[in-house]
């Protein structure tokens, strides 16, 4: 099989090679069903390029990676004991120092205070230091990890990176340990003089005075580390609340990407190619132009089923319908969101403020943050006007006459376009006065098959080979050739019934006698 790719080139393809021929398909009767179900949105997304187009998977994890930090930090303030008793809250920590304090002093006479003081201030210092080893231990386990998963992400990018060196960070952990151990070594050394001096003077209990001592300095100096903790996290969890509340930009703005590139697939479409001839211009116009089709990304906010989703997540009692305000009305009225900037505005200053309010029932906040809900209500669609009009007010023979020009005009100069049945539901002005024009425009570059039982596309469409299929007792059988063909204008004037009138035509523009 040998077919023009242009004009000036061919392509040829032997069937018993298996070779396969790309073209378009377009089947009249395919396009009714798309247009008719709703799905020509996601069609002509594929038309322009952009079927692939989602919310950023990237942007999506930071997303979550905020939302997770902030979840982290709650969750180890809300840390409770045995007894239900919150172990991260500072007002009860400092309360528990000031008893420990109280108690350490009720022990101290001025006789002993000294010798004590030096006693408790070893221990605290023993205290730490333990801690710091422990910390460090913890830190040089990150580390590892660290390393290891740094390592292996590197090596799935390129196997040339370089492993991670830690040899440096963990020799200076080590030094750092030994550093503590030695200091603990010396105060427990210290403190073992002080007891055999205290005994030589101290008549009472020393064993037990020394333990209650060491028992309440332990205990304040771990109460200390847990207020620096809290303190730690405290600031950890304020970063993270302020990134979380910058969560609503970030989803504005891959809504505006998303936007962005719907538009300037479109641009470019209508822009054509630099290598361009002005005939395939001229062509491309008098497809989209002329026939007033235009194309444009929309950020779509659907209130309804927004209001809907928040109704599942609300205590509706605390919303009852009144004799002038539905239930919708007033949840409405409370939250005060009807449009996409409304909805930003609420994440942005009232989201984590009413979340907690007795009247919601559910999670809120998985409904603005959640990907799979909020796209539900939220999302960026191509939307197409004819005329003027939207799709959703047009005919279905309109709606079938704006996917086709959109079909030719994205694959306009390539692939040999097949076309079943071209007039079914389509305007028959439409037919007669435009699809005629743009099949001769289109077959200047490339090749046009066309399915039809109507002859004015046919004969008008200048067609240089027609087939002719019979139905002889169940048996097909075809006979082709060009209009002039006797056997062929016969055949168009009785099967087609194009007519007389039809070939008039003909005769005229080609001076047939």
């Amino acid at each position: 099989m040998v077919f023009n790719k242009d004009i000036a080139s061919k392509s040829t393809h032997n069937a018993k090679e298996g070779a396969e021929l790309p073209f378009v398909y377009i089947s009249q009767n395919e396009v009714k069903t798309k247009v008719t179900t709703g799905t020509v949105g996601d069609e002509i997304k594929q038309m322009l390029g952009v079927q692939g187009l989602s919310f950023d998977s990237d942007v999506d994890s930071k997303i979550r990676e905020f939302r997770s930090a902030v979840d982290k930090y709650k969750a180890w303030f809300k840390q409770t004991n045995e007894k239900g008793e919150l172990i991260n809250d500072k007002e009860s920590i400092e309360s528990q120092i000031g008893r420990f304090q109280s108690l350490l002093e009720s022990i101290t006479t001025e006789h002993n205070q000294e010798k004590l003081e030096r006693f408790t201030v070893n221990v605290s210092k023993i205290a730490v230091a333990t801690d710091k080893i422990r910390r460090l231990g913890l830190l040089k386990e990150e580390l590892k990890i660290f390393k290891d998963e740094f390592d292996k992400k590197a090596n799935l990018v390129d196997k040339m990176i370089p492993s991670l060196d830690i040899t440096e960070q963990l020799d200076g952990i080590k030094r750092l340990v030994e550093k503590e151990k030695s200091c603990i070594t010396v105060y427990e050394t210290e403190n073992t003089e002080i007891r055999t001096i205290f005994a030589q003077v101290y008549t009472g209990d020393l064993s037990g005075l020394l333990q209650n001592a060491e028992t309440y300095r332990s205990t304040i100096e771990k109460l200390k580390t847990r207020l620096l903790m809290i303190k730690e996290n405290q600031s950890q969890l304020d970063a993270a609340e302020r990134k979380q509340k910058t969560i609503h930009r970030l989803i504005e703005d891959e809504l505006h990407r998303q936007k962005t590139m719907i538009d300037e697939r479109w641009q470019a479409i209508q822009q054509g190619q630099s290598d361009w001839t002005e005939d395939q211009k001229d062509l491309m116009k008098r497809i989209l132009a002329d026939r007033e089709i235009s194309l444009e990304g929309r950020i779509i906010f659907d209130l309804q089923i927004f209001t809907t989703k928040l109704k599942e997540v609300l205590n509706l009692r605390t919303f009852r319908a009144s004799k002038t305000l539905s239930i919708e009305d007033r949840i409405r009225e409370h939250f005060k969101i009807t449009d996409t900037d409304s909805f930003f505005k609420f994440m942005k200053s009232r989201l984590h403020q009413v979340k907690e309010e007795g009247y919601v029932s559910g999670n809120l906040a998985e409904l603005f943050y959640d990907i799979a809900q909020r796209s539900a209500f939220l999302r960026v669609e191509p939307v197409v006007t004819y005329g003027g009009r939207p799709l959703d007010r047009l005919s279905v023979g309109q709606k079938g006459t704006v996917y086709l020009c959109l079909k030719l005009a994205t694959q306009t100069f390539t692939q040999p376009l097949i076309f079943d049945q071209p007039e079914d539901d389509l305007d028959n002005e439409f037919i007669i006065e435009e699809l005629v024009d743009i099949f001769r425009g289109i077959k200047q570059f490339r090749q046009v098959i066309l399915v039809t039982h109507n002859a004015n596309l046919v004969v008008n469409a200048d067609a240089e080979q027609v087939v002719v299929a019979t139905n002889n007792q169940g048996v097909l059988e075809y006979t082709s050739g060009s209009l002039e063909t006797p056997i062929i204008n016969k055949a168009v004037r009785r099967i087609l019934e194009g007519g007389d009138e039809a070939f008039r035509n003909r005769e005229l523009r080609y001076n047939l006698k």
